[in-house]
């Protein structure tokens, strides 16, 4: 008898078992998992309910194991067979100096200085680059420029080593903090519409984390912001630039893989979201990420 029905040939102990204890071995002699339940529905009306939920849930877990079975075999015989051929995909080629995969404030701003550069430089991104996920930052960028109170880059430096629990790659971290400002000027040269304060200056706000004088002097004033759209602007203004770079965009495209050789990346892969067709992106010098 199969394991699933074992479970089900014990009967309850019920008064109408100990009127009738040769019920009992009707069951026990029972293999039939239809002729069973006949016998339990039909000669003992008072507790069929009881028996039937017995059954199905043997029904039940017979089921089961079948379909697992089933499933397992099938599956195992569809492991050897393949259903890419890549000979019938059309492959459209492009040549490059770099290839940019990504469109967020990093990319952009690499596709412009590439491209000042004089580098024949694509960008490959999945969505709209103004839609990137920088879009999203609405804080603010970090500069000690003292617009609102006096201010030092190496205390915006104290305060993010500090920020990051002393675990933060410093090297990093002082490279961030004291070119900063030079960042934020240049931005406001390419177009960023910074918020002004009265006198005409950029616009700061306190962000947590931020002091002044080491920690000693208070709350500081060092987020640069435009209103609450910060990221929003950067990338327009990134965009717009990159356009001025003459760079190429390849907008809702899917990169799939790097073609690698011999440690070197020396191309992209890369699906075109609209049609469905393949592109390969021969790289002449560098893949950046």
């Amino acid at each position: 008898m199969n394991e699933a029905f074992k479970g089900a040939m014990i009967l309850p102990t019920s008064p109408e078992n100990q009127k009738y204890p040769q019920k009992r071995e009707v069951h026990k002699k029972k293999t039939s998992l239809a002729r069973s339940y006949y016998v339990r529905k039909t000669k003992m009306p008072r507790h069929e309910d009881t028996y039937c939920v017995v059954m199905l849930r043997a029904i039940s877990s017979f089921a089961c194991r079948v379909g697992s079975r089933r499933a397992l075999s099938v599956s195992s015989l569809r492991l050897d067979v393949s259903t890419s051929n890549v000979a019938q995909y059309k492959v459209i080629d492009h040549a490059y100096d770099v290839v940019i995969i990504g469109a967020g404030g990093a990319g952009l701003r690499a596709a412009m200085g590439l491209g000042e550069a004089g580098f024949k430089t694509a960008v490959v991104t999945k969505m709209f680059p103004t839609r990137s996920h920088t879009t999203a930052a609405q804080g603010g960028i970090n500069a000690a420029l003292g617009s609102m109170n006096p201010d030092d880059w190496k205390w915006h430096f104290y305060d993010t080593v500090k920020g990051s629990d002393w675990l933060g790659d410093q090297n990093a971290q002082h490279y961030l903090t004291r070119n900063a400002v030079e960042v934020v000027t240049e931005l406001e040269n390419f177009g960023m519409p910074f918020s002004r304060t009265p006198e005409g200056k950029i616009y700061q706000r306190s962000f947590g984390g931020q002091s002044n004088d080491y920690g000693k002097g208070g709350v500081a004033k060092r987020t640069c912001a435009v209103a609450d759209r910060t990221g929003h602007s950067m990338l327009h203004t990134l965009y717009g630039n990159s356009l001025r770079c003459n760079c190429a965009f390849f907008i809702e495209y899917f990169a799939l893989d790097l073609l690698m050789h011999n440690g070197r990346c020396m191309g992209v892969m890369a699906l075109c979201l609209e049609d469905g067709t393949i592109h390969r992106f021969r790289l002449e010098l560098h893949q950046f990420g």
